[in-house]
C-alpha cells in the first residue's frame, strides 16, 4: 500500500524574503571610502604627533626656514592640511557607515560629498598645490554611485 501524498504546506511569502543586497557598485564605494578615510584619519593623527613632537617640529621649522617660511606660516599651513584631511577622513567614513541604510538622502549625500571632493582636487590641482592622486578617487567613486542600480536600491529603501 503506498502512501497518500505529503499534505501542501502554507503558501509562499508575497515579498522578498528580506532586503535586496546592497549592489556591487555600492559596496564598491564604502570600502573605498572606508580605507581612504582611515588612512586620512591615520594622516591627520600622524601630523598631529608629529607637530607636538618637538624634534620633529624643529626639523620642520629649520627645513622651511630655508625656504622662507616663517614658523607661524609653517603651523598655519599644518592645521589647514589637518583641516583639510581630517574634515574630509571624519566624513568619508561617516557617510561609509550610513551607506548601509537605504535612502535617497544618503545617497545624494555621497554624490554631494564627491563632487564637492571633486572640485576640491580639481582647485588645488589648478592652483598648483594638488595632484591628480586625488581626483582620480573622487572621479572613480562618484562615476560608480551614479549607476541606475545604486539609485534604484536607494531609491527602493525611501518610505
Amino acid at each position: 500500500m503506498p502512501y497518500p501524498a505529503p499534505a501542501g504546506g502554507p503558501f509562499p511569502g508575497y515579498a522578498w524574503p528580506g532586503p535586496p543586497p546592497m549592489p556591487g557598485t555600492a559596496k564598491t564605494v564604502r570600502v573605498l571610502m572606508f580605507v581612504l578615510g582611515g588612512l586620512g584619519l591615520l594622516l591627520a593623527a600622524f601630523m598631529v604627533v608629529a607637530a607636538a613632537l618637538p624634534s620633529a617640529r624643529a626639523g620642520m621649522v629649520e627645513a622651511m626656514g630655508e625656504s622662507g617660511f616663517t614658523p607661524d606660516a609653517l603651523a598655519a599651513v599644518v592645521a589647514m592640511v589637518l583641516v583639510v584631511v581630517g574634515g574630509y577622513s571624519v566624513v568619508s567614513v561617516i557617510l561609509a557607515a550610513f551607506m548601509k541604510r537605504r535612502s535617497v538622502l544618503v545617497y545624494w549625500s555621497v554624490i554631494a560629498f564627491h563632487a564637492v571632493a571633486l572640485a576640491w582636487s580639481l582647485l588645488t590641482l589648478l592652483t598648483g598645490s594638488g595632484t591628480l592622486l586625488t581626483v582620480v578617487p573622487a572621479v572613480l567613486m562618484l562615476g560608480i554611485m551614479s549607476n541606475r542600480v545604486t539609485l534604484a536600491y536607494y531609491r527602493s529603501g525611501a518610505s
